[in-house]
């Protein structure tokens, strides 16, 4: 019996010890890391902004300074006037080309902006 009693002291010391290391990851997952980590931003637009002069079948392609979470970026990404687009990723997530179905109009000016919601 005081075998038992033992066993079962060290096995809930194990679960305890268990439950406080998950505990301290997680907190570190969540409020730690986000804080260390670099916030993704815009690192290069091609057409650049203000550009004129723009082939009515070009791309625009933007690039970010960390790879990026591609269904949050297409939520929040706004094309004005609405043009209708294929939207394609590169493999390491940091480029996006929107790639318009239709001509671009000529003495248009279309404006491209990522809200707050991409991750």
């Amino acid at each position: 019996m005081r075998l038992l009693r033992l066993a079962s002291r060290a096995w809930t010391g194990v679960l305890l010890l268990h439950t406080l290391l998950s505990v301290a990851l997680l907190a570190a997952r969540f409020v730690v890391l986000p804080l260390a980590s670099e916030q993704p931003r815009l690192a290069a637009a091609d057409p650049p902004a203000g550009a004129t002069g723009v082939s009515p079948r070009a791309t625009v392609s933007l690039r970010f300074s960390t790879p990026m979470n591609p269904p949050s970026v297409e939520r929040a990404l706004r094309v004005e006037p609405a043009l209708p687009a294929a939207l394609l990723w590169d493999a390491p997530r940091t480029t996006l080309t929107i790639s318009p179905t239709e001509g671009l109009a000529p003495d248009t000016l279309y404006r491209v902006a990522v809200g707050e919601g991409a991750l």
